[in-house]
């Protein structure tokens, strides 16, 4: 990503090495070993043969054959041909949520490592987002949802999380299993979230991380909950881009379960 953003090697080296050089001087040997040896397993790695695909892309489903044509329609910014796509799978008797993890899913993850290598803008990959968003509300508006039954579900996006698609397939996914699911969405302050999950009487917590630096955020969620709740803790689920890249950081964080998509939330809603 830095590479195409026109930053150096070079330039990334000198900043491992001054950060190698910070971590000597600041920490106490015990301390610092284990975090020099990441800063230079990292320096060593910058002249390593490219990555393999990520992580994550290994952790989905089979993408359904129209996948490149929506992700195409996206880049477009063509929201009927796209919402064309969606309507003509569902039209197929394939599901909303199925759709949505075979379809709309993989476009993203594409659209998203398009601007990591800076082949597209900000601007094309927020309009990708909002056409998701307004073919995903359209489909549900259409879809018929099973009897509500008793049992609930919150969803929401630790704090500082923005990107949001992923965890409303998730919400949308309990809805029309027949579920009370409150979805939250985008980055929600963490006192405000744990406050919402310890007010309602939830069976199903849902938290969604994209990134590194929200691990801290998820943590101090899971763990506030189990203290105000004890035992009546309802069940807590995470997912997202950070916890589909790491395994069994899922675990490290305190949670029940994880699932890398909503077909595979859905088990638990069924």
């Amino acid at each position: 990503m830095l590479k195409n953003r026109g930053v150096s090697v070079e330039s990334v080296r000198e900043s491992f090495w001054l950060l190698d050089r910070l971590i000597a001087a600041r920490l106490r040997g015990d301390q610092a070993a284990p975090a020099r040896a990441v800063v230079q397993a990292g320096i060593a790695a910058l002249d390593a043969v490219p990555p393999l695909l990520p992580a994550f892309y290994r952790k989905l489903p089979p993408s359904a054959p129209e996948s490149p044509a929506f992700t195409e329609a996206l880049l477009a910014g063509n929201r009927r041909a796209a919402l064309g796509i969606v309507n003509a799978k569902l039209a197929a008797g394939m599901d909303l949520i199925e759709v949505d993890v075979a379809v709309i899913q993989p476009a993203l993850y594409e659209v998203g490592q398009l601007w990591q290598h800076n082949r597209i803008s900000v601007a094309q990959e927020h309009l990708a987002t909002a056409i998701c968003q307004t073919v995903q509300a359209g489909a549900l508006l259409r879809a018929e949802p099973a009897a509500l039954g008793e049992r609930r579900a919150l969803f929401a996006c630790v704090q500082g999380n923005f990107h949001s698609l992923g965890v409303r397939m998730v919400a949308d996914a309990f809805e029309l299993a027949g579920w009370h699911s409150a979805y939250l969405g985008a980055d929600v302050p963490t006192v405000a979230l744990i406050e919402q999950i310890v007010a309602d009487r939830l069976d199903v917590v849902g938290l969604s991380v994209a990134l590194p630096h929200h691990i801290d955020a998820i943590r101090e969620v899971i763990d506030r909950c189990r203290m105000a709740l004890g035992a009546q803790c309802p069940l807590i689920m995470v997912g997202g881009l950070v916890m589909n890249s790491v395994d069994d950081l899922w675990r490290q964080v305190g949670a029940d379960q994880w699932r890398p998509d909503a077909l595979a939330a859905r088990r638990e809603a069924l």
